[in-house]
């Protein structure tokens, strides 16, 4: 035991599992009476299962992880009634990922279906914790900034909402730190399985076809740039067969780029939601994100990391303002850029690596922000005091 806890990257994955566990456990009780199944946050104006008929209930319209925990009891689509149970069938089913790894954990039993489908959420944030801490190390850099990432906002709203987010990005972080060692059958099963849990996880293995590509490896650059997407693709196919509703949907994700700057500075501007807090910070770490792109954009495009980093970064250009009206959302959007930021800014200058830091304690300072915001939430009693404390 004493051997494992001299590992820093063992060290900041307990510490932050400690951390989520208590604050799980105090939220639980706190807000859904001890059901943990709380964390889906289904809402009023939706019907659900008869497996999930007696999940706590605390708003009308509730939150996204909501829709895949009612596909971990049926991710296939083999009764007719799950697509109704979804908001946007075509646009929810297509991240089968989670759901279907929920499934078959629980053997396809609904019930166990859903707690597995909460276990892979929460374990997904710990495993991009440990992937990143293990990867920091081997290039040189303190495995701590790990922990970072652990307490972001994209990874707080990823616990807190149980979303597979997070876990999409430890699939697909896990894939490069495969392709640097060159274990090309791991990488391409972990970015298929990381797209087909967030469908824009596509980005990281089109990156790493343009990696390969100018490395001189077209072979390799064409099946990064085809498998993942493919796997994808035929997975629409088959709803685009059984769905009404199939066609290639983004759930009004996307817009013209930078479309989304005026509103949210409007919003700001007025004192909007969290404008003294969560949004301020994730503004901010959207913002130094950018930057680290532009330093990236002068470096050499070969490091598939980087690359992929880039094509992220373009991403954030065209996010919607529907998207962008909250923390919450565009912090998982844009979950990579955190992490991939921290893994290639050991290979600049001590100046350029700052755009990377800097983003990872803005994303930090947002996940913090949740948390009060949750706790709060929670227990009336803690606001009241910081109201009492701070006027």
């Amino acid at each position: 035991m004493k051997r494992l806890l001299r590992k820093p990257w063992i060290v900041a994955v307990l510490a932050c599992a400690v951390a989520w566990a208590v604050l799980l456990v105090a939220l639980a009780w706190g807000r859904f009476d001890g059901d943990a199944r709380g964390f889906i946050f289904a809402g009023a104006a939706f019907q659900r299962p008869a497996v999930l008929a007696d999940v706590p209930v605390l708003s009308q319209y509730g939150y996204d992880g909501q829709f895949y925990a009612v596909l971990a009891t049926d991710p296939l689509l083999l009764h007719a009634a799950t697509p109704g149970y979804l908001d946007t069938a075509a646009y929810r089913a297509a991240r089968i990922g989670a759901p279907l790894a929920a499934w078959l954990l629980a053997l396809g039993q609904p019930a166990a279906a859903v707690w597995a489908y909460l276990l892979l959420c929460w374990a997904g944030a710990l495993a991009l914790v440990g992937v990143l801490a293990g990867w920091l190390g081997e290039r040189g850099v303190s495995p701590w900034w790990a922990v970072a990432l652990g307490v972001s906002g994209g990874v707080a709203a990823s616990v807190l909402r149980a979303t597979p987010d997070a876990l999409a990005v430890a699939l697909a972080l896990g894939g490069l730190w495969a392709l640097q060692r060159q274990r090309h059958g791991w990488a391409l099963g972990l970015l298929s399985a990381a797209t087909l849990t967030r469908e824009t996880m596509v980005l990281v293995a089109l990156g790493v076809a343009v990696a390969e590509l100018l490395g001189g490896r077209r072979r390799q650059a064409v099946l990064y740039a085809l498998i993942p997407a493919a796997l994808y693709g035929a997975w629409r196919g088959v709803l685009a067969l059984t769905l009404e509703d199939a066609a290639l949907a983004t759930g009004g994700n996307l817009g013209w780029p930078l479309a989304w700057v005026v509103g949210k500075l409007a919003s700001l501007g007025r004192g909007g939601a969290g404008a003294v807090g969560m949004e301020v910070w994730g503004v901010l770490a959207v913002i130094a994100g950018l930057g680290g792109a532009v330093v990236l954009a002068r470096r050499s495009l070969r490091e598939a990391p980087a690359a992929s980093y880039l094509l992220f970064s373009l991403l954030a250009l065209v996010l919607s303002g529907q998207v962008m009206v909250e923390a919450y959302a565009y912090a998982r959007v844009l979950l990579p850029l955190a992490a991939l930021g921290l893994v290639v800014a050991s290979g600049g200058s001590p100046l350029s690596r700052l755009w990377f830091y800097f983003q990872a304690v803005f994303q930090a300072l947002v996940g913090l922000a949740m948390v009060r915001v949750e706790l709060g939430a929670t227990f009336p009693a803690l606001a009241n005091l910081k109201g009492y404390l701070f006027g």
